[in-house]
C-alpha cells in the first residue's frame, strides 16, 4: 500500500517576463553555467464552468513531469512589484484526474462542497531549465519556462524567468534580478501562468483600474504607514501597465499618472525617511516615467475633443498629423514600459521597501 505525503509550503517567488529573442543570454549568463537541470511539465488545471475556485481565488491542477504525479491547491496569495507569497499544499498522486481524498483537511475549505462540478478548463505546457544558485547566503533556484496555455482552440505563449526562494531572504530575489537585468532585458511580471489561462477561457476587454482604498492599521507606526503607500502606489502603476501597452486608452494612461504623482507626493511628505542619493534618484525616474505619459495623454485628450468638432475639410490634415503623433506617443510609452531603466527603478524600490520592512 502506497502512503502519499502532503507538503505544505510558502511559495516566494519573482515572476519576470521574457523576450524570446532573449533567451540566448539567460542560458550564457555567468551565474547560470552550473547546478543546471532540464523538465518538461504538463499542467492540467481544473476548476469548476463558473470558475468558483478562481472566485475563493485558488489554483487546482495536476502537474506531470514524466510519469510522475504531482496534485497542487495554491492561493493566490499576494502579488506585487512581481513578488509572489503564497500557501500551496503539494500531494504525489497516481491518476490522471484529482484524488479528492488525498487534500488535506485545512486545504478543502477552498473547494466547492460538490467535487463533481469540477472539470479541466486549460492546460499549461512548458519546458523548463533551472538553476540552483547561492547568493548572499540564500539559495534561489532561477526556472527559465518557455511553452504555451491552451484553452479549447486559443493559446497564449510562455516566456519568463522565475527566481524562487529556497532559502534566506527575500531581498536576495531583488538583488539577483538586478544582477541579470545587467544583461538580460526582461519586465515585472505579475501574472501567474493560471492567470493566463483564466484569460483564454473568459476573455474580457481590458480596462484601466482605480485605486483600492487604503487600509491602516491604528497600530502601526509611520514608517509603516509610509511603507504600506507606496506599496499601494506601485501596485496602482503596474496593475494598469498592461492596459497601456495593449491599448491607446487615455484613462488607463491617467491612472497611471495617478500613482507616480501619489507616490511622489508620499515620498515629499516623508522625506526624512528616504536617504537622500536614493530620493534623487527615485525624483528624476518618476519625473521621466510622468513626462513621457504626459504626452501620450495629452494627445488622447486632443483626440477626444477634436472628435467633438463637425467634420471639415480644414480638419483633414490636422485629423491625419494626430494619428501620426498618437502612435508615435504611445509607441515610445512602450518603450519605456519595456526598458530595463523602467524595470530596473521598480525593484529597486521594490528592495528598499523590503528591507525597510525588514523582510
Amino acid at each position: 500500500m502506497c502512503v502519499w505525503v502532503a507538503l505544505i509550503m510558502i511559495e516566494t517567488e519573482l515572476k519576470l517576463l521574457l523576450n524570446p529573442e532573449h533567451v540566448d543570454k539567460v542560458k550564457k549568463h555567468s551565474l547560470l553555467q552550473q547546478n543546471m537541470d532540464m523538465q518538461s511539465l504538463y499542467n492540467v488545471y481544473f476548476d469548476t464552468v463558473e470558475h468558483d475556485l478562481l472566485r475563493n481565488k485558488v489554483g487546482f491542477r495536476i502537474r506531470h513531469i514524466g510519469d510522475k504525479k504531482i496534485q497542487t491547491l495554491k492561493t493566490a496569495g499576494t502579488g506585487v512589484g512581481g513578488l509572489h507569497t503564497r500557501q500551496e499544499w503539494e500531494t504525489n498522486i497516481s491518476s490522471d484526474t484529482p484524488e479528492y481524498d488525498q487534500i488535506p483537511t485545512d486545504a478543502l475549505p477552498y473547494l466547492p462542497d460538490n467535487f463533481d462540478t469540477i472539470r479541466p478548463i486549460f492546460v499549461t505546457n512548458f519546458n523548463r531549465i533551472t538553476w540552483l544558485i547561492s547568493i548572499n547566503d540564500s539559495t534561489i533556484e532561477v526556472a527559465l519556462d518557455q511553452g504555451e496555455v491552451t484553452h479549447a482552440d486559443k493559446s497564449t505563449p510562455i516566456n519568463e524567468i522565475e527566481l524562487e526562494l529556497k532559502s534566506g531572504s527575500t531581498l536576495s530575489l531583488y538583488e539577483l534580478a538586478l544582477i541579470l537585468l545587467d544583461d538580460i532585458p526582461f519586465t515585472i511580471e505579475n501574472k501567474s501562468k493560471a492567470a493566463l489561462g483564466y484569460e483564454l477561457c473568459k476573455p474580457q476587454k481590458l480596462k484601466f483600474c482605480q485605486a483600492e482604498p487604503i487600509q491602516f492599521d491604528s497600530a502601526m507606526t509611520t514608517e509603516q504607514v509610509f511603507i504600506h503607500i507606496v506599496w499601494h502606489c506601485l501596485q496602482h502603476l503596474q496593475i494598469n501597465e498592461n492596459v497601456v501597452l495593449c491599448s491607446d486608452d487615455s484613462e488607463a494612461i491617467h491612472q497611471m499618472q495617478l500613482a507616480l504623482h501619489r507616490l511622489l507626493s508620499c515620498l515629499n511628505l516623508y522625506k526624512y525617511l528616504v536617504p537622500k542619493q536614493f530620493y534623487d534618484i527615485l525624483l528624476e525616474e518618476i519625473r521621466w516615467m510622468d513626462d513621457g505619459l504626459t504626452v501620450a495623454r495629452d494627445w488622447g485628450m486632443f483626440a477626444m475633443n477634436l472628435q467633438l468638432v463637425t467634420s471639415h475639410n480644414s480638419t483633414v490634415e490636422l485629423r491625419q498629423k494626430l494619428v501620426i503623433e498618437q502612435t508615435d506617443s504611445h509607441v515610445k510609452i512602450c518603450d519605456m514600459l519595456r526598458s530595463p531603466r523602467y524595470t530596473r527603478t521598480l525593484l529597486l524600490l521594490s528592495k528598499w521597501l523590503l528591507e525597510k520592512s525588514n523582510l
